[in-house]
């Protein structure tokens, strides 16, 4: 009787720990961070992920054009474009936020 409710318990332990596994994916983004020249138009980061993300700007960071893809739901290589910085002697950073807590920043010189 004991040896069945212990067989049970296991089972079930067994499945709720699988279900666990695959229920939560992780992401991570490669690197976190970059600087490019002031006549930079893009640039690449790389997001590792096995479940849904999506990358988001701030608005006011009007100098970033597009962000593709914006979110997927597995690996892939993000591309952002941006417009020259070439007439300004001020540094510009933006910072992207991406699902899961995780960011990256852009600096151009």
């Amino acid at each position: 009787m004991i040896v069945n409710k212990f067989k049970r318990i296991s089972r079930l332990l067994f499945l709720l720990i699988l279900f666990t596994g695959f229920a939560y994916g992780s992401i991570s983004v490669s690197p976190g961070s970059k600087v490019v020249s002031e006549t930079a138009t893009s640039t690449t980061f790389t997001i590792t992920a096995d479940e849904g993300w999506t990358v988001t700007k701030n608005p006011a960071d009007t100098w970033i054009e597009s962000i593709y893809p914006a979110s997927g739901s597995e690996t892939a290589i993000v591309t952002i474009r941006f417009t020259r910085n070439a007439y300004s002697s001020d540094a510009r950073s933006s910072v992207l936020s991406i699902t899961g807590g995780n960011s990256f920043i852009l600096t151009q010189e």
